[in-house]
């Protein structure tokens, strides 16, 4: 079994992504996160992923009309999940 700290948090965008998403991995980097989820993103179409330097965006298609997206770093994508 794996222990240490994690450190999340989630961000409202309100708006477009597309030209945020370097914005928000610096963030990350900045705020030493690991998982991010961010809010009315507004972005269209569903799922997919985006790949930045050493995040993941994971965008997840939910039945209304703000999106939703996960950021993640790759340490936590490798490690942690299977996607």
């Amino acid at each position: 079994m794996r222990t240490g700290e994690v450190r999340f948090g989630t961000l409202n965008v309100c708006g477009g992504m597309d030209d945020k998403i370097d914005n928000v991995c610096k963030l990350m980097k900045n705020r030493r996160l690991y998982i991010l989820c961010v809010n009315e993103t507004k972005r269209k179409g569903s799922g997919g992923a985006i790949k930045r330097g050493f995040f993941d965006t994971y965008c997840l298609a939910l039945n209304r009309a703000n999106k939703d997206a996960v950021v993640l770093s790759s340490s936590v994508h490798k490690d942690y999940l299977n996607v």
